[in-house]
């Protein structure tokens, strides 16, 4: 993978959990919203197997927590699965949990995915799956009833896949990123950049880390910023998000694996 050519690929979206009415999608979206070395050679791609779990907080308030968890499946394939619910005093006003799991192949360019699933589970449940179809250069968007198609890009990824990507991108000194994300019938793009290093502090030590940024536009004033470890194979140890008049932030609390 040449460092010098920008890799089209996605990290996360966040969303937001407090004022109820308005702010549905926390929990999920903060994942999505998240913030991804080959066996073999095809293998590069795939950091080690593992498990985290996230605190989201709200200020100095704690609301939910979010779990990621990568297995190497035989024949060079992977499942990477995330749950994410409200917990404490949100999670008696706010019951819904969201999990998503993405499987697909390694190749010699990177993730391949072949299958996302998302389900939201509670006060307004959803169901969405998505199948690409990599011989027509398509995906297939399965909601509810609804079924329809769209042509992509041979880069094309979903948008929890796009994590591990990443986190390859940043192992191999990749300092503008941009990705390309099938996500809700639409081809999404997200440009990220490297801004430097820093030093974080956390419940797990102290940990260098890179600051990443996703590049914001005119019509999105959402503000995300990530710390992705060296140590940890470049796994976010923080995320912070900012919307609207809200600022929510994701610390790694428990990894396994690494």
């Amino acid at each position: 993978m040449e460092s010098a050519s920008p890799r089209r690929r996605y990290l996360v979206r966040s969303g937001t959990v407090r004022k109820y009415s308005r702010n549905r999608q926390l929990l999920g979206g903060l994942l999505i919203g998240l913030i991804g070395l080959f066996l073999s050679d095809a293998l590069a791609a795939l950091p080690p197997e593992f498990s985290a779990r996230y605190r989201v907080s709200l200020g100095s308030i704690t609301v939910g927590e979010a779990r990621l968890e990568l297995e190497h499946l035989p024949d060079d394939r992977y499942r990477y699965r995330s749950v994410s619910r409200p917990t404490g005093i949100t999670g008696l006003f706010y019951r819904r949990e969201v999990s998503e799991y993405s499987e697909g192949k390694v190749t010699d360019s990177g993730l391949q995915p072949e299958r996302y699933y998302y389900e939201r589970r509670g006060r307004g449940s959803r169901n969405v799956e998505l199948r690409f179809d990599w011989e027509k250069g398509r995906v297939i968007n399965l909601v509810a009833d609804d079924r329809w198609q769209m042509k992509i890009p041979p880069d094309t990824m979903d948008r929890l896949v796009s994590q591990l990507q990443l986190m390859d991108d940043l192992k191999n000194g990749t300092s503008e990123l941009e990705y390309r994300i099938a996500d809700g019938g639409l081809l999404r793009t997200y440009r990220l950049t490297v801004e430097g290093r820093e030093t974080l502090h956390t419940r797990l030590g102290e940990f260098e880390t890179l600051r990443v940024t996703r590049q914001q536009t005119e019509d999105d004033s959402r503000a995300t910023t990530f710390w992705a470890a060296p140590a940890l194979n470049y796994l976010p140890v923080r995320v912070d998000h900012r919307e609207r008049n809200d600022a929510y932030r994701m610390t790694l609390d428990e990894v396994k694996g690494f």
